[in-house]
């Protein structure tokens, strides 16, 4: 089957046109099964590198973090990016974090709402969920996949959506904020980092629970993250650091 390109290509191109490197291979299609799997069968294949985008209106068997699908309806925007892995090979949890802060410091402007970040990568706007964010290895890169819901979203109880239908600018200036993220943290230590995203982070100093497991929850003031991304939560057993789970967000440390 002949490959079917959306035209909204050229006119992101066109916004793009200040970072030549990410207009080098921008694809945009009407429909794919992944942009992740297609991106990783690319790079696989050596057809795509470093800074390769794959985009599309229609993604009809997408996957989000541990193991869950993502649906993707017009509206929600599924992207791909290859991104080099050298720097970031012991700590990729830094990639979804950093992708998480370009989400929210390109987007803000677009919405009146206060976009949040909790951790490790949520984005929440008006209590919901407008993007998910799922990270996969190759050899020499790390594929970032993002699911951007501007106008539409899935049909989940927490999900919400940006209510932006003119999203290509919006889209741009993501793109535009990932690339100079990524390129500034390629230059930090993981210290560094790690102070970065700890200032974006609206969890810490939150009163949280953590879904350790189907039966296992753990409730504690989150107080910081470590220089491996790993959260840190003050509890009545002491200090905790979580390397996965679900956070539930209950309330201000300092409220009463």
């Amino acid at each position: 089957m002949a490959e079917v390109i959306s035209s909204h290509r050229p006119l992101l191109m066109g916004l793009l046109a200040s970072q030549p490197t990410l207009v080098a291979d921008l694809r945009w299609l009407d429909q794919v099964d992944s942009t992740n799997a297609l991106l990783v069968s690319d790079l696989s294949q050596q057809a795509a590198g470093a800074w390769s985008i794959r985009i599309a209106t229609n993604q009809t068997a997408g996957r989000g973090r541990q193991g869950r699908s993502w649906e993707s309806p017009i509206g929600s925007v599924p992207i791909s990016v290859a991104v080099p892995l050298s720097h970031f090979e012991s700590t990729p949890s830094w990639l979804s974090m950093l992708t998480a802060i370009a989400l929210k410091n390109s987007l803000q402007k677009y919405v009146s709402e206060p976009i949040q970040i909790k951790w490790p990568n949520d984005c929440l706007f008006s209590s919901g969920k407008f993007a998910g964010i799922l990270i996969e290895r190759t050899t020499d890169h790390a594929v970032i996949g993002i699911g951007i819901n501007f106008f539409a979203a899935p049909r989940i109880a927490s999900a919400t959506h940006l209510g932006v239908t003119d999203y290509l600018p919006a889209l741009a200036d993501f793109l535009l904020k990932l690339a100079d993220l990524i390129e500034l943290a390629s230059g930090l230590t993981d210290e560094q980092v790690r102070d970065l995203v700890t200032a974006e982070l609206s969890t810490i100093g939150q009163q949280v629970e953590v879904q350790l497991t189907s039966s296992e929850q753990l409730v504690g003031v989150a107080t910081g993250i470590t220089d491996q991304g790993a959260l840190v939560i003050d509890t009545n057993l002491g200090l905790v650091e979580i390397v996965a789970g679900d956070v539930v967000h209950l309330r201000p440390a300092n409220a009463s």
